[in-house]
């Protein structure tokens, strides 16, 4: 270890990261070939060193290994979307909720304002809310005074 100080390690270590990064990596060398009409068609690629086809990889996950969720092979989350998507856990709320609580809010005010700069959101939002008591709820004069005012 006579002539290896610190110095002398850094600067070898230097030098083969230098060798390591002296090309550069070309999308083409990790995102599959554009196929018929410019789409992508594998995205990225997935090494199958098995070469077993997909449906087999699915098979094991699921039905011989028995781990559906917490698993380590993309099949399993593949698997957890499709049943997420069949349950209906991140649907959006139904319009009876949304008007109850996000649209009577202070918030959605805010939203609307932001998104539409320069218009009338008061009068977009009574609109919106009147149809929802109207078409949803069946009342016939859906509108207050204060959401016929905004009109005005």
């Amino acid at each position: 270890t006579g002539n290896l100080s610190a110095p002398r390690v850094f600067a070898i270590v230097a030098v083969m990261a230098a060798r390591v990064l002296s090309r550069n990596i070309k999308p083409q060398e990790f995102i599959s070939s554009l196929g018929a009409g410019g789409a992508i068609t594998g995205g990225l690629s997935f090494p199958n060193l098995r070469r077993a086809p997909f449906w087999k990889f699915f098979w094991t996950q699921n039905f011989v290994a028995r781990q559906h969720v917490f698993s380590l092979h993309h099949t399993g989350m593949i698997t957890a979307c499709v049943f997420f998507w069949w349950w209906g856990a991140f649907d959006t709320a139904p319009i009876e909720r949304r008007d109850q609580y996000y649209m009577n809010g202070p918030r959605f005010r805010m939203h609307s304002a932001y998104a539409n700069p320069g218009r009338r959101p008061a009068a977009k939002i009574a609109l919106e809310q009147g149809k929802v008591r109207y078409l949803f709820r069946g009342n016939d004069h859906p509108f207050t005074v204060n959401e016929q005012k905004d009109f005005l």
